[in-house]
């Protein structure tokens, strides 16, 4: 999604790109956002309304809107006709205040983040049971002393679209847990408008399980199952939660701009890592794995067919306490930068942190039991044409792409390396706003809060 006033890192777009996508909140035909724009009570009936189908499209479907208010609404506000059948919805289930004064010549007025959240909670408490623990998010006090503009409210509705997406992902996650993995797919059928805010590998299973779930539910299921069990060996390369604090060596300069208040860290696109090797070498070591002859034409750690393309970004702590000289001549400034220490657990609330394997050994035994868990899942159908494009195998090769950062060579295991690694849309990448030398584009990252 583009928009001629927004750029693609400005930090309302993720929330403006998604809420367009999901015919919440359009642009205009000429490709602008209008992120400055005030919206106004007549506009925020209709976004609204847009919101509530997106969150509970059955409920709304069976709403009805009386031609009692709209008769009245459309004799007092003349010029305001086209928004009177989305303002009969907030009357008629009382929404909104019922004062009909109150209504005439006011819907040019601005409207209020408290005044948004007050018609949600009402909402909420008529419509389903999924909204009835919604709360809003924390915003900064500056959202709620102005009107809101079109980039705040987006902002607004997309963080509150997340706190109702989280227990729903909790509760897959429960029955992916249980081994009830029937009612995993009945939960992800039910709530698939939130899976693209959902945890990386869970929306990807998600994705991947809704293009089988409306044909053909106990093959879904399967597939769930299978795609859990590859999650399960990917969370085996994550540093022990043990482990009290990790380090990052850097340049002063790099310390002194993360000193601003509204400063974050960068998670970098693999492709600019120190060892223009890294990827490949785990890709060779899959070479060596015993994979069945039905995979001969698989390519694990492709990923460039996929609908939406994906890219692996990359931050480096380590988790040795001991002062490495080589580590603060690489990192450090040529030993005039500074090691910052974080707290393991500061991290782990929102990120996970994985651990770089630099055993050949150990890093292949890891991705047979994937290799295993594919060929379980095909099972006797092996004899049969498999297809390449299947849910199972797409997952699988996600996750090796993913997990090809996370081995080293031997000579490099004194550095005791760990990552903090992002599955990301490219699309959603932040550009940096300058070319380094001897580069042709600007370098894309994502931000860590």
């Amino acid at each position: 999604m583009d928009y001629a006033d927004l750029k693609i890192n400005d930090p309302l777009f993720k929330a403006a790109s998604f809420l367009t996508q999901n015919a919440i909140m359009p642009g205009d035909t000429e490709g602008n956002f209008s992120p400055t724009q005030n919206v106004t009570w007549a506009s925020s009936f209709i976004l609204l309304h847009n919101f509530f189908d997106f969150l509970v499209p059955d409920f709304m479907k069976s709403s009805s809107h009386s031609s009692t208010s709209l008769r009245w609404f459309k004799e007092k506000n003349p010029h305001h006709t086209w928004v009177a059948h989305y303002f009969s919805f907030f009357w008629d289930n009382e929404l909104i205040d019922k004062n009909k004064k109150g209504w005439c010549g006011t819907l040019e007025n601005p409207v209020f983040l408290q005044d948004v959240w007050k018609i949600i909670k009402k909402f909420s408490k008529i419509s389903s049971d999924k909204l009835n623990t919604v709360h809003l998010p924390r915003f900064p006090q500056e959202y709620y002393q102005a009107p809101l503009t079109r980039g705040i409210f987006a902002k607004v509705i997309y963080e509150i679209i997340k706190t109702i997406a989280l227990p729903i992902e909790q509760q897959i996650n429960t029955s992916l847990n249980r081994r009830n993995y029937y009612k995993a797919v009945k939960l992800i059928d039910e709530n698939s408008q939130f899976i693209p805010v959902f945890s990386t590998d869970i929306s990807l299973l998600c994705k991947l399980a809704l293009r089988t779930i409306r044909n053909n539910v106990d093959i879904a299921s399967t597939q769930v199952e299978a795609m859990y069990s590859i999650i399960q060996i990917k969370q085996k390369f994550r540093m022990s939660p043990c482990t009290p604090s990790v380090y990052h060596y850097t340049t002063l300069s790099a310390l002194n701009s993360l000193t601003s208040p509204k400063a974050k860290f960068r998670a970098y696109h693999t492709l600019y890592l120190n060892d223009p090797t890294e990827g490949q070498r785990a890709r060779d070591l899959f070479g060596e794995l015993k994979l069945p002859a039905y995979l001969e034409k698989w390519t694990p750690f492709q990923i460039e067919n996929s609908s939406e393309l994906h890219g692996v970004f990359s931050i480096s702590f380590i988790n040795d306490f001991p002062n490495s000289l080589s580590m603060w001549a690489q990192y450090g400034g040529e030993y005039k930068g500074c090691r910052i220490q974080f707290k393991s657990e500061n991290i782990l609330s929102n990120y996970d942190l994985y651990q770089v394997i630099y055993d050949p050994c150990q890093f292949k035994n890891r991705l047979q039991e994937i290799v295993d868990i594919v060929n379980n899942y095909f099972g006797e159908r092996t004899s049969q044409n498999i297809n390449l494009d299947d849910p199972v195998l797409s997952f699988a090769q996600s996750t090796f792409y993913f997990l090809s950062y996370l081995y080293k060579d031997r000579v490099f295991k004194n550095e005791h390396e760990v990552r903090l690694l992002l599955f990301e849309e490219i699309d959603s990448a932040i550009a940096e706003d300058f070319i380094r030398e001897d580069e042709d584009f600007p370098r894309i990252y994502q931000e860590i809060s």
